[in-house]
């Protein structure tokens, strides 16, 4: 039996395999937590392997994606390597798997990690990068290095190079080598360019113009043309470029056509015209008492209000529109109103737009008076306090959002969808919004400083610093232009050719809020007559001269004031008289007209005379023409003092009546009648809201 020793020797020593002891390998680690690592980048762990026994180990190493680990290795007797894992997701939120070791033994690894948004890193100005480090998916910033090419945010400045981290430059060149147009440049905008204005000559016979290339220069005025008072037995006109006295001839021509008298004929010396007559009425038709008329007329001439009727079998408020002869055209529902209380509409880019007191929107299509969209009011407390429409169908609504504590906004909605674009918070109170021919935007906030009021005619008198007034100007899109503080109340009421008129009489300038002039700065309260009206030669507008005194419920008189452009003194004033009567002072709104005077109708104190005046820039009345049909009852009086507007040769306008003897009003009747050759201007601040479409803006 001893031959079977060495046998079972050679057999312990030399079989094929013997399952090794788990324990002698040591696997550090036994978890691996990558935590949070942004998509498509890589985070690399080390595991350590430790082989305890005297014998060689093979190891197969494995790890599912989005880890990763493929290896196969022999790990010598007592030796420890290190192996690396790494984590790449491609997707956000945990992912877990398992490090699997097989071969001449087995372990396992816990893998774990999430996946999150890479760091979006933007550079916060040309002259500074900002790169996302991978270690912390954070955004580090440096400065690029001086002398780097960059290009400003501020529009006026050229050839920008970085300067410890600021993109500085040249101030941009915007001289467009016309005389013609005065060049400005704003940070948002860039260049700029408005008309130029030149003085008239003073000698009659010579003819103000602008060349392009020498500027404001003079011509011959054209023969005929009158230099002086003219009667029937001789006429100061230019001939050559000067001033002549001649005879006239028997049937010369004479005194200016107005709607409402022709011209006439020289006859023996005498100047024979026809009598001055009413103007003749075209149209009329009667609104009820809950009619908001305002003049809104579209670009075709024709006319919209919006009206609320108790009829029966009618809807509670509709939205009316005429053809300039008066044809219906449509009366269409706006149910998100009920009363004409409080309510505004505009006209703006093929729709009108019906704003309620409290924000309410009706938006409908100009053609049939469809609703496009309608908007409901926000909380209780919500007030509306203006509204504008720019030419990029946005519009624009200053707002008090009162639901919880009172607060101002600024609101900007899509006009052709509802959606609010932006919302941007205001310091209140808000006072004025308009609107410039670029669409930028002007208004003011802000509390004044302490005063002693605002008073019969002048502004409030600051009684102590402190004032957080500021007159405020965004882009269209609604980046800040300026924000210029002021020390009184005195806000935006019109906009034309670069410049910004105040309440108070004060002209900015619409790039920086520079002051170009102010006029009579110790009156106020021009927004409380009618509206201005601006052209690029003259402005006018209306000032209280004199206060009831009852609490000054509204000025006892107005007067017209004309101011040319860049002017800081009146070029005249015309006193309208009033009274302290129920109709004091009744004054229409104006109009701007193609010739450049002021067209406006006036009642007088008494209520029985009204009057169509036209008054040219100089002052001088061209006509003043008598409207209004024979009252039915002797203690009637007729008023023609709210908007009106021209379309097509016709001078539209409601008449409100008052009779003390009646039991109640007759109702308001909107009346066009017939001014041929009278058409509002194609440019400027032409009436009320700046156009015929009341949207705030100038046409």
């Amino acid at each position: 039996m001893r031959w079977l020793v060495p046998c079972l020797v050679l057999t312990a020593a030399c079989g094929t395999r013997v399952s090794g002891i788990a324990s002698d390998l040591a696997v550090s680690p036994s978890a691996l937590d990558f935590a949070a690592v942004p998509i498509a980048d890589t985070r690399t762990f080390a595991v350590t392997l430790a082989n305890g026994s005297r014998a060689a180990l093979t190891l197969h190493l494995s790890a599912p994606a989005p880890f990763a680990l493929e290896q196969t290795l022999r790990l010598g007797g007592g030796e420890t390597r290190e192996v690396l894992v790494s984590f790449t997701p491609d997707a956000l939120g945990a992912q877990q798997a398992t490090l699997t070791i097989d071969g001449d033994l087995t372990a396992a690894v816990a893998l774990s990690g999430e996946g999150v948004a890479a760091a979006s890193c933007t550079a916060p100005s040309p002259c500074r990068t900002s790169q996302r480090d991978p270690a912390t998916n954070t955004c580090v910033e440096a400065l690029q290095p001086d002398g780097t090419a960059c290009t400003s945010a501020d529009a006026c400045l050229a050839n920008g190079v970085c300067r410890a981290g600021t993109c500085v430059g040249i101030t941009t060149s915007c001289d467009d080598f016309d005389r013609c147009t005065v060049d400005a440049c704003e940070p948002v905008g860039g260049c700029l360019h408005f008309e130029a204005t030149c003085a008239q000559a003073e000698n009659p016979c010579q003819v103000a113009r602008c060349d392009p290339a020498q500027g404001c220069v003079t011509a011959p005025a054209a023969d005929g043309t009158q230099c002086g008072p003219s009667d029937c037995t001789s006429a100061h006109v230019c001939l050559a470029g000067t001033c002549q006295t001649r005879s006239v001839p028997e049937g010369y021509a004479c005194g200016d056509t107005s709607p409402c008298q022709a011209s006439g004929h020289c006859a023996q010396g005498a100047c024979v015209r026809p009598a001055v007559t009413a103007l003749t009425e075209a149209w009329h038709r009667q609104l009820p008492d809950g009619a908001d008329w305002r003049g809104v007329t579209d670009p075709s001439g024709n006319l919209y209000w919006f009206e609320c009727d108790p009829t029966p079998d009618l809807p509670p408020c509709s939205l009316m529109s005429v053809t300039p002869t008066g044809i219906e055209r449509f009366r269409a529902a706006v149910s998100a109103l009920d009363s004409s209380v409080g309510s505004r509409h505009l006209w703006a880019q093929g729709r009108v737009v019906v704003a309620g007191p409290r924000g309410e929107l009706s938006v409908h299509s100009d053609a049939t008076g469809a609703v496009l969209w309608s908007r409901g009011s926000g909380g209780l407390g919500d007030q509306l306090i203006e509204m504008v429409a720019d030419q990029h169908g946005q519009l624009l609504q200053t707002m008090l959002i009162g639901d919880k504590a009172e607060a101002y906004a600024l609101r900007t909605l899509d006009a052709a969808t509802g959606a609010t674009l932006r919302t941007r918070a205001l310091v209140a109170p808000v006072h004025g919004l308009v609107l410039d021919a670029q669409d930028n935007v002007y208004l003011l906030s802000g509390l004044p400083p302490p005063t002693t009021g605002r008073g019969t005619g002048g502004p409030p008198t600051p009684t102590g610093a402190g004032a957080t007034l500021f007159l405020t100007s965004l882009s269209p899109g609604g980046a800040t232009r300026f924000q210029v503080p002021l020390s009184t109340l005195a806000w935006p009421v019109a906009a034309h050719n670069g410049e910004l008129l105040l309440d108070t009489g004060d002209v900015r300038s619409t790039v920086d809020g520079a002051q170009r002039s102010s006029f009579n700065p110790n009156l106020s309260d021009i927004d409380r007559g009618p509206s201005p009206l601006m052209a690029t030669a003259s402005r006018y507008w209306w000032r209280p001269t004199g206060c009831c005194e009852l609490g000054c419920n509204g000025p006892s008189s107005l007067s017209l004031e004309g101011v040319g452009a860049g002017q800081a003194s009146p070029t005249f004033i015309l006193p309208i008289p009033g009274g302290c009567s129920a109709q004091a002072v009744s004054v229409g709104e104006p109009v701007l007209l193609t010739t450049g005077e002021a067209l406006f109708s006036e009642v007088d104190v008494t209520g029985t005379t009204v009057e169509l005046r036209a008054i040219e820039p100089s002052g001088a009345e061209r006509f003043a023409c008598p409207l209004g049909p024979a009252q039915p009852f002797p203690d009637e009086t007729s008023h023609w003092s709210g908007p009106s507007t021209l379309t097509h040769g016709l001078w539209v306008v409601e008449q409100v009546d008052e009779c003390s003897s009646c039991e109640r009003n007759p109702p308001p009747t909107l009346r066009a009648y017939h001014v041929p050759r009278l058409a509002d201007a194609t440019t400027g601040w032409t009436g009320l809201r700046g156009a015929p479409g009341r949207a705030g803006a100038p046409r």
